[in-house]
């Protein structure tokens, strides 16, 4: 099945919120810990020629160990996307940097000396060697150091995840300056210039030489491959976000774009309706778009859901006389006035079970919702007597217009302002239709118990879109229902004498309507999940949502935050505080564990 039911485009504000968010602070933690390796620095042979002796020096060798960074502080300086990689444009780079540190070094030298001393022309010179074996402490300074960490983001079909790849991290030291030991055998030559030289290039290649790939993909492997291509919303139900047509793209080099399956399941079976969609790749937000990234939700997913919230038995209900507000409506005695048929049960309760034929089926189209916004409009574009009439329609929905205007007739709203109120409450929306079976046990001790069985045609309008976190932290474009019609139709009886074929017309409202209301409710909170990374949570006040043709469009910005994330790999993530140093008045960046 060729399906693409959920597709997204993350721009250049996405990328570099992503990249500073997760790398920032969990980078300049792990780098203000890393130790610069030892290293055996190898001294040429040299002379040193004064008056009256010569020595020689031969097998020198430094041996720099314990090492530490002092002053280090990296932060985070910016990611580039590169137009290499498979496929082009799936490598990012991202640039750590830090200021002027030094280091600190336990430095031992060895070598050997040979020297010889003439003492006048006519006395042979007195000779000895020696095999010296000296150590300091070693503080070479750094103008700074930039850490480049080139990583690939691809997709797993094997594990069906998504991640991030560090493909090396490499960090660069520059200006050493090598301040050697005021007590070593390597200050004072006639070449000591030289040997600074040798001195410094060597320090300089040992900080260089720090392994930063490790730790940092130790925090990318981590955090990052969290986008799992499965996101469980409970109850057995998971949404799969397997690669679609679109796959995983980096056009120009300018962002990424994923096209999804965006495809329900229940247990081990997979949703398979009619006519799959293949929704089209949003465009990548601008580099000058506050949003950092675009969505679309085909209808088929959001039905999707809907079918394992079927599955599930999510949809069945089962309502005796504690399970209402008023008792006395799962009454036989209730009805008996009504229908004398009930008369011969006495008072005996009833049990109303509600059960869904087929799983709700939900459509796009034009809808008419009278809310508190269209109403407030409203009252300043009609008479006060005709918006006096209009006040018994707030909160109701309609998805027929005919059935719409029938309820303003019947009301005796003027036909001249139909249009006015038309144009107020219109607009694009999704309507679920579905199928229930209602029927009334009565619990009179016989076997079978007596019943009534109805079939009820639902209409639902999908409302109030919005963002948010399910409860196990599953990002998800979430929704609730306004009911906008429920037609009963008498289907059959058991119970002797049962004349009034209409029962139900009075009956759900009463038994079934709200509780009914409650199992969709809960449905809409769970919602259609979208595939984002674990600690990322959409920022509401800066998300906008509209319905197209056969999908939902989502713009919208996100936030970061860490107590989402599993505990394992919480403790990866460092979140970046600036303090002032009261000795020096300097700003430093610290870098504390998330909570």
């Amino acid at each position: 099945m060729t399906v693409q039911g959920v597709t997204l485009a993350i721009g250049k504000k996405g990328i570099e919120f992503f990249s500073q968010s997760l790398v920032s602070g969990a980078a300049v933690k792990k780098l203000q810990n890393l130790t610069p390796p030892s290293n055996t620095i190898n001294i040429p042979d040299f002379m040193d020629v004064g008056f009256g002796y010569m020595s020689s020096y031969s097998n020198f060798k430094i041996q720099l160990s314990n090492g530490r960074l002092n002053g280090f502080n990296p932060s985070y300086s910016s990611v580039a996307q590169g137009s290499g990689g498979t496929p082009a444009g799936n490598q990012f780079q991202l640039i750590l940097s830090a200021g002027g540190f030094s280091a600190t070094f336990d430095w031992r030298e060895t070598y050997e000396k040979y020297t010889c001393f003439n003492s006048g022309d006519m006395v042979p010179p007195s000779c000895n060697t020696t095999y010296p074996d000296k150590s300091f402490s070693y503080n070479p300074g750094f103008g700074g150091m930039t850490v480049t960490v080139p990583t690939e983001f691809v997709y797993n079909a094997t594990t069906n995840t998504y991640s991030f790849n560090v493909t090396a991290a490499t960090g660069a030291a520059s200006g050493p300056v090598a301040n050697i030991p005021g007590g070593s055998a390597v200050n004072g030559q006639t070449s000591a210039g030289c040997f600074s030289t040798k001195v410094s290039d060597a320090t300089a290649s040992a900080i260089s030489n720090i392994d930063f790939k490790t730790p940092i993909s130790q925090i990318l492997s981590g955090v990052l491959k969290s986008i799992d291509g499965n996101t469980d919303l409970g109850n057995g139900i998971k949404f799969n976000y397997a690669l679609g047509p679109g796959g995983l793209g980096f056009p120009n080099a300018r962002g990424v774009t994923v096209g999804t399956t965006g495809v329900a399941s229940y247990g081990s079976e997979i949703y398979a309706g009619d006519k799959p969609p293949v929704l089209p790749i949003p465009a990548v937000p601008a580099d000058s778009d506050d949003h950092f990234m675009n969505i679309y939700v085909s209808d088929w997913s959001i039905n999707g859901l809907s079918w394992a919230y079927f599955k599930a038995g999510l949809l069945n209900l089962t309502l005796t006389p504690s399970d209402l507000p008023n008792p006395s409506a799962l009454k036989a005695a209730t009805y008996a006035a009504y229908e004398p048929a009930f008369k011969q049960y006495g008072n005996v309760a009833l049990t109303a079970l509600i059960s869904p034929l087929d799983a709700p089926v939900t459509t796009f189209q034009q809808v008419w919702l009278f809310t508190t916004a269209a109403m407030t409009l409203l009252q300043s574009q009609l008479p006060a007597s005709v918006y006096q009439m209009l006040m018994a329609f707030s909160g109701n929905a309609y998805a027929s217009l005919s059935t719409l205007e029938s309820a303003m007739t019947d009301t005796q709203i003027p036909p001249q302002y139909f249009a006015t109120i038309e144009n107020a409450v219109s607009q694009k929306g999704k309507v679920t239709n579905q199928t229930m079976e209602l029927q009334i046990l009565v619990e009179n001790g016989a076997t079978p118990r007596p019943n009534l069985v109805f079939d009820l045609q639902r209409t639902d309008i999908m409302t109030d879109l919005s963002l948010g976190t399910t409860a196990t932290n599953a990002q998800s474009m979430m929704f609730s229902f306004a009911n906008a019609s429920n037609q009963v139709t008498f289907k059959s009886t058991t119970i002797p004498g049962f004349s009034k074929k209409n029962f139900g017309d009075f009956v759900w409202p009463v038994v079934g309507e709200s509780s009914y209301a409650t199992a969709m409710q809960g449905m809409g909170q769970r919602g259609v999940a979208i595939p984002i990374a674990q600690g990322f949570s959409f920022l509401l006040t800066h998300s906008t949502l509209s319905v197209q043709e056969g999908y939902i469009s989502i713009a919208t910005q996100l936030e970061f935050k860490p107590a989402q994330l599993p505990m394992a790999v919480r403790g990866l993530v460092h979140t970046l505080v600036h303090k002032r140093d009261d000795e020096t008045g300097l700003m430093r960046v610290y870098a504390i564990a998330a909570e």
